[in-house]
């Protein structure tokens, strides 16, 4: 594209030349690239669930119609688990386009739209036509319908379930149930079904199926494709999105069956549950620690103004464990009744106005103090103290003032007293009872204002408990829990007065700057705003006192020129997509850059161009859309948001406030800006000038190599490293070894030496890692594994020696040798164990055994052991059955007869 703007020759007008717009390109680009062209930056538009969008009256929610459901048996017939359910958009009793799938069907999820092309749903056969009862399972016991509980359309009626098992009998979730996903339909046996089937309630009174029309871009409004699609928990109407625990049907804030909650983008807080006055700071001090000494006793907002601490009371410094900013439970015991209550009464609030701003915002410091309304105090003893509600420099929200701390040297004696009207209020996050109480789950603040039911709470607000921040921090815009009123809001400027200074060559428009005039002074001075990028100054970013080359250039033009858009959706209006111009070129038309009198800007990103370039002829949008843009919506115009009301009197524009080009008229009671419109300047916009440079040649990382003597041993293993290190377009600045892979450098230096040792004392497996660092910052690494095991313990080993073969009932010695390495010798105290017999060795290592009577020859085994020695090999040895003397048995018997004769005949 560059090329073919250098390429363009003189125009008709006087032959001009034009030079390349290729600076002006390139500092567009960077200052917004394309592939961010959706970010909140100069020339996106504003859209639901922006941090700085919050939805009016105009093209809001629209009601439609009870949940009437349709049921299309596209499966089997009388079979209610392939048949598919929707949500009758049109109460036509059939299936049309734009009617919600309420399950699955083929490719299309629970929660999408039919489209056109859904021919075969919409010609299905209508099984069952019209309204399901909707109810929920009050899964947390709460006894009322909050976030977590779980949403069903049943055929059951208001106080059961159904399960699905035909046409006419079914349940579909509506949110998560356990392990259920939404879009699913109940069975029988399901988890769900038999815990809450017959204790579901009826869904609250008034609730419906609503629908945010978020492209409204048809007459009458109708629900299409990009809609936000809720099954409303509450009664809505124009003006507010959708009560807490609404169920998503459909769009972009959250998936199909969850729940809205406080802080979701789509939801915006009503009368019902909003923020409720709580009394002035009446506040607690409890002795919990040394009498007399203020620094180790609790501080307590007394919630119910009770004058003791309870449940629900709000601790203002930590405590046992509790931090700041929680409140008081059940089973707080020791503060709430073994305490001596030592001051109980109002303690101001004041704040150091740290950036001079000369008046109290984001930023500021601010103090609980018994001091007066303009210092705070040291805390010394329990009647004078100081405790921080905010963070102070160094110091945490909820710590006490001590005298020698830096804030109290520099603020003590300028503290400002707080803003009028201020008190505690808290939001009723979770309005569970009646009547409303203040308890865990709920948000409570120190309001810089008063409060009202609503809206929450005012630009820097303090949090207390709860809420999207920590305690001690401030409310700003653009969080969760903050919503802007009238006080500070957007301010109307005056039309886009455009003003044109050339700034470059004389007669060319395409080094010109461009600024919208902001106060209407017909030349360009502080906060004035940037069109195009001059001089390394961004797009959207505000001309300030030291631009004096800008503020003094020669203007050129000085009107206003005409805001246009191309409809390149054609919705029939315009929306979120459609490309914004401001041009010479009048109501209907856009206009080539060629001259000072005749330009064109872009507002937003047109397909490959960047917000804040100038069209030419050859543009891809200005061949399509020069001849169909549009006006843009009747009283339209320039409006900023003063985010930094910093001064008295006077409302002014400068930086740090959000500048914006209003699809729709503003005012200043509005919250913020109608839906589309153009972002110009402001704090949500890239704070740093953009200047193109040329970028420096890519840094060639580093290289290394690591090398080990050794990869493995017993322990202790020595090791020596061998490491290498270079860079081929710089320096080695620093290497590091680690031999453990630990994540802490063993050791480290700016010269690698040649080898580095080490001894690995412990068995394991360790990863030493090189780590070499360049002169840009480049790393590279290299790592090797050693592994050191545990020293093999070799055991010396026993050796039997007995006699082969053994006679019975004769003795024999085991005898038990140890073998050392091939020296052999005897050793005592071995148990050798034969026939069931264990005995141990002597000094001669010599155990005797006696071997036992056999009928026949018998091998047994011999073993030996002893701790700390290998067990010897079993040792065979064979008994022998005794031998027997030949005659014996006839001479005993002759020896017998003889001795009995002899005894016969002394007898006689």
């Amino acid at each position: 594209m560059e090329e073919k703007k250098k390429g363009k020759g003189c125009c008709g007008c006087g032959g001009k030349k034009l030079l390349s717009i290729a600076i002006i390109g390139l500092m567009a680009l960077a200052a917004l690239p394309i592939a961010e062209a959706a970010a909140v930056t100069y020339g996106s538009q504003v859209k639901l669930g922006d941090s700085d969008f919050v939805p009016t009256a105009f093209a809001a929610n629209v009601v439609l119609a009870a949940a009437n459901v349709l049921e299309v048996d596209l499966g089997t017939v009388a079979d209610v688990t392939d048949n598919v359910f929707y949500y009758d958009a049109d109460a036509s009793a059939t299936v049309t386009a734009n009617d919600i799938r309420l399950t699955p069907y083929g490719t299309k999820a629970a929660g999408t739209l039919v489209a056109d092309a859904d021919v075969v749903e919409k010609t299905g056969t209508v099984v069952a036509s019209g309204y399901a009862a909707t109810v929920y399972a009050d899964v947390n016991n709460v006894n009322g319908y909050d976030t977590g509980d779980y949403v069903y359309l049943t055929t059951g009626g208001v106080a059961a379930l159904a399960a699905s098992t035909g046409n006419a009998v079914w349940s579909i979730r509506l949110t998560p149930c356990g392990s259920f996903a939404a879009g699913t339909l109940v069975r029988a046996g399901d988890a769900d079904l038999l815990a809450y089937g017959a204790l579901v309630l009826a869904v609250p009174a008034g609730t419906g199926v609503s629908y945010f029309n978020a492209n409204p871009n048809a007459v009458p409004a109708r629900i299409d494709s990009g809609d936000s699609v809720y099954l409303a928990a509450g009664a809505t109407g124009p003006g507010a999105l959708f009560p807490l625990c609404s169920v998503r049907l459909m769009g972009s804030s959250g998936a199909f069956g969850s729940q809205i909650k406080l802080g979701d983008s789509d939801f915006v807080p009503t009368a019902v549950g909003a923020p409720v006055a709580l009394i002035a700071a009446n506040v607690l001090q409890v002795d919990l620690g040394t009498l007399g000494v203020v620094t180790d006793n609790g501080f307590y907002y007394d919630a119910d103004a009770s004058g003791t601490v309870t449940k629900n009371d709000v601790r203002l410094v930590p405590c046992g464990g509790k931090a700041a900013g929680t409140l008081v439970v059940d089973a707080d015991t020791t503060e709430m009744t073994a305490a001596i209550l030592i001051a109980s009464g109002y303690a101001r609030t004041v704040f150091a106005n740290i950036n001079n701003k000369n008046g109290y915002d984001t930023g500021d410091y601010v103090y609980l103090t018994t001091g007066a309304a303009g210092t705070f105090v040291a805390s010394t003893g329990v009647a004078a103290w100081s405790i921080r509600m905010t963070q102070c420099g160094s110091y945490a929200a909820g710590t006490f003032v001590m005298a020698g701390n830096s804030d109290l040297i520099s603020y003590g004696t300028a503290a400002v007293a707080f803003p009028a009207g201020a008190g505690i209020a808290y939001f009723n996050a979770n309005p569970n009872k009646v009547p409303v109480a203040l308890d865990a789950g709920d948000s409570v603040y120190l309001a810089s204002a008063a409060t009202v039911a609503g809206g929450l709470f005012p630009l820097c607000s303090i949090r207390l408990v709860g809420g999207s921040g920590a305690f001690g921090t401030q409310t700003k815009l653009g969080e969760s829990d903050f919503r802007p009123t009238a006080i500070a809001a957007n301010v109307p400027l005056a039309l886009a007065n455009v003003l044109e200074v050339d700034l470059g060559t004389l007669a060319e428009v395409t080094d010109n700057g461009f600024y919208y005039d902001a106060d209407a002074s017909g030349t360009v001075n502080k906060n004035d705003v940037r069109l195009v990028p001059y001089g390394g100054k961004a797009i959207g970013s505000l001309v300030a006192d030291a631009d004096l080359v800008e503020i003094g250039g020669p203007l050129v033009a000085s009107g206003f020129a005409a805001v246009v858009f191309a409809n390149v959706n054609n919705k029939n209006g315009y929306d979120q997509g459609d490309y914004v111009y401001l041009t010479t070129g009048g109501a209907g038309a856009l206009t080539a850059t060629t001259t000072n009198i005749l330009w064109s800007i872009r507002l937003t990103p047109c397909g490959s161009y960047a917000a804040g370039t100038f069209v030419f002829a050859g543009d891809t949008d200005y061949n399509t859309y020069k001849n169909i843009v549009v006006a843009f919506p009747a009283g339209a115009g320039m409006t900023y948001f003063n985010a930094n009301p910093n001064n008295v009197g006077v409302a002014i524009l400068d930086t740090g406030d959000n500048v914006y080009f209003a699809s729709a008229a503003t005012a200043a009671a509005m919250r913020l800006f109608p839906l589309d419109s153009i972002r110009i300047a402001g704090d949500i916009l890239p704070v740093t000038p953009v200047t193109p440079v040329t970028p420096p040649a890519e840094n060639v990382a580093p290289t290394c190599t690591l090398a080990a003597s050794t990869l493995s041993g017993q322990k202790p293993v020595a090791v020596t490293f061998t490491m290498t290190g270079a860079d081929t377009d710089g320096t080695i600045a620093s290497w590091t070894l680690d031999i453990n892979n630990d994540g802490t450098a063993d050791f480290v230096g700016t010269t690698m030496p040649a080898s580095q040792a080490y001894t690995y004392t412990s068995a394991g497996t360790y990863t030493a890692k090189l780590t070499v660092t360049d002169n840009d910052g480049a790393t590279a690494t290299a790592t090797k594994t050693i592994t050191v095991s545990e020293p093999v313990v070799v055991l010396p080993k026993l050796v039997i020696d007995a006699s082969a073969t053994v006679d019975e009932e004769q003795n024999f010695d085991v005898k038990a040798y140890v073998d050392n390495n091939g020296v052999v010798s005897p050793i005592v105290g071995v148990t050798v164990t034969f026939n069931g017999e264990a005995k141990t060795t002597n000094a001669d290592g010599k155990a005797t055994f006696k071997a036992p009577s056999v009928d026949a020859d018998k091998v047994y085994s011999i073993t030996a052991v002893k701790t700390g020695y290998q067990d010897a090999t079993a040792k065979s040895i064979t008994v022998k059955v005794a031998p027997t003397v030949p005659g014996f048995e006839a001479l005993f018997l002759v020896g017998a007869v003889a001795v009995a004769m002899l005894l016969i005949r002394k007898k006689k």
